[in-house]
């Protein structure tokens, strides 16, 4: 997106007796503004939370913010239960399911799957969608589909579904 501002100024204005003269500029200036909503990878949430959490860096979120993303999961999702009452343990139950190493390929999907949550609750999944193996997913079907595989234990497919949701998590250039 490239953003026009017009600045009108009438600010030179020098008494003609100083020998200098008076008049009026007109100065474009183009700005560049980043879009930072599309959907986000894996990394960009386990580091929003060990930011929030204070062990490493700054992030784009505060721990408050990031909790309630975690809240409105909890109440729709049927694989994560972030109900515990400290923020803090809320947020560090996140973490450690976003952050390796995982002991097998379902902490795998579970860690896209909660990306994916965080992407599609905080709105950076609105408006875009997937093809992936053939079939189109926008960020709500495909977490129905992921937790659905979770939830019968369908393993082998559970490759399938961390490379989907990765794949949502991760395809799409939002800068940095």
């Amino acid at each position: 997106m490239l953003v026009l501002l017009t600045i009108l100024a009438a600010a030179l204005s020098i008494p003609p007796s100083k020998g200098l003269w008076s008049e009026d500029l007109n100065i474009s200036v183009g700005v560049s503004v980043a879009d930072y909503t599309c959907p986000r990878s894996k990394g960009f949430w386990q580091h929003q939370f060990s930011a929030a959490l204070g062990i490493q860096g700054s992030g784009f979120f505060s721990l408050s913010e990031l909790d309630d993303m975690l809240l409105a999961i909890n109440g729709s999702s049927q694989i994560f239960s972030f109900d515990q009452p400290s923020i803090y343990d809320r947020a560090a139950e996140a973490l450690a399911v976003l952050k390796p190493p995982y002991a097998d390929m379902e902490e795998k999907v579970e860690a896209q799957l909660l990306a994916l949550w965080l992407n599609h609750v905080s709105g950076y999944a609105d408006g875009y969608e997937i093809s992936y193996d053939g079939t189109v997913y926008d960020a709500s079907s495909l977490i129905a589909a992921v937790e659905d595989a979770l939830v019968n234990g369908d393993q082998d497919n559970y490759v399938y579904w961390k490379d989907a949701a990765e794949t949502f998590n991760t395809s799409f250039d939002c800068g940095p």
